[in-house]
């Protein structure tokens, strides 16, 4: 994991800083989830690396979600557990001049070419479109002055921006991003990829996929908006109580979640998303359940990690969903097994 390799010199540094004090209130540890994998699926660890905070006497650990630099974690630390570990703390113009600057790619006529050294900052605001390659591909080859032109044609557009990552140089980044084959194009929103492009690799097809996912993100703020307080809009909310009937008749397609996991949290524009694609579709229900506030039902159901996603069919479990968490993947997977026609490709 590429991650748990940059954080790995960072953790090291919080151990041997806790270590030198008189009194340490905090035990600085860490578990190999290839070795420990019991362990870790007991924790609900979903990703890498996962960082938790347990109290003592306390079973359930608290998610680690800010920075990964050394202030960052010890000023966490100090904010969860006050004057204890005040002495710990760096000099906050110390952490800084110990931190490298990732310089930003400077585009060359609206292309962003990519390193495994500026990615993830680069990729962690705004909208992307990005090709993963590798240059004795030949339908990279072939597509590559269509991606130089596609850049061209945003060069000046300030909401989007055009990429390119060469995974012969830059194997962790594509890696991290699970590129099994090339050119894989992904939308990315934020730093979370949200799809996967896999229409016609045509500059006009390429742009009205673009302008369409611009589109697509100002109608999905109206509907998640509208959702959170409208049963309409959004995935259904299910219960103890009207569990069973929601799965009685056709396919009902469930995330099981809880609010601190930050999986779920990635998740859940994508499914909103989702909801409105089979929006007034019969006999296909997208909903979920908050493990939280049903723990019953979870328990039932036997989910023990988040999010987990189950296919029901005519009061039946169907499966599990264990795919890619793209738009477009999750789609298929809920057609495949539905009535609904499948889509046409862009």
């Amino acid at each position: 994991c590429g991650h748990c390799q940059k954080l790995a010199p960072i953790w090291d540094k919080l151990e041997a800083k806790l270590l030198s004090l008189q009194t340490s209130p905090v035990i600085v540890g860490k578990v190999d989830c290839t070795e420990e994998r019991d362990l870790c699926s007991r924790e609900s660890v979903m990703g890498f690396p996962t960082l938790k905070l347990y109290k003592s006497h306390e079973t359930n650990g608290i998610e680690y979600e800010g920075e990964r630099n050394l202030l960052s974690l010890e000023t966490y630390l100090r904010t969860q557990l006050g004057d204890q570990i005040v002495d710990g703390v760096v000099d906050a113009s110390e952490e800084q001049a110990s931190d490298p600057v990732v310089d930003t790619p400077k585009p060359v006529n609206g292309m962003h070419e990519l390193t495994d050294e500026n990615i993830d900052d680069f990729l962690s605001k705004g909208r992307h479109f990005v090709k993963f390659f590798a240059p004795w591909c030949g339908h990279c080859q072939r597509l590559a002055p269509t991606w130089h032109q596609l850049a061209q044609s945003f060069e000046f557009d300030t909401s989007v921006k055009i990429s390119k990552v060469d995974c012969t140089v830059n194997a962790m980044s594509c890696k991290n991003f699970e590129i099994k084959g090339y050119p894989t194009l992904l939308w990315i929103e934020d730093g979370k990829v949200t799809d996967k492009y896999s229409g016609s690799r045509s500059h006009e097809d390429l742009k009205h996929f673009i302008t369409e996912k611009k589109s697509e993100d100002n109608r999905e703020k109206v509907t998640l908006n509208l959702s959170l307080d409208n049963e309409d809009f959004g995935p259904l909310m299910m219960t103890e109580e009207n569990f069973g009937k929601i799965i009685k008749k056709g396919v009902t397609f469930v995330k099981y979640w809880v609010p601190w996991c930050s999986h779920c949290k990635q998740l859940r524009p994508i499914w909103h998303h989702l909801s409105t694609k089979f929006f007034g579709v019969k006999d296909v229900t997208i909903a979920s359940v908050d493990c939280s506030q049903h723990e019953s039902l979870c328990n039932k159901e036997h989910i023990d990690g988040y999010p987990t996603l189950l296919l029901y069919k005519d009061n039946e479990k169907f499966g599990e969903y264990e795919g890619n968490r793209y738009l477009d993947d999750i789609y298929d997977f809920v057609t495949k097994h539905s009535s609904v026609p499948a889509k046409d490709e862009l």
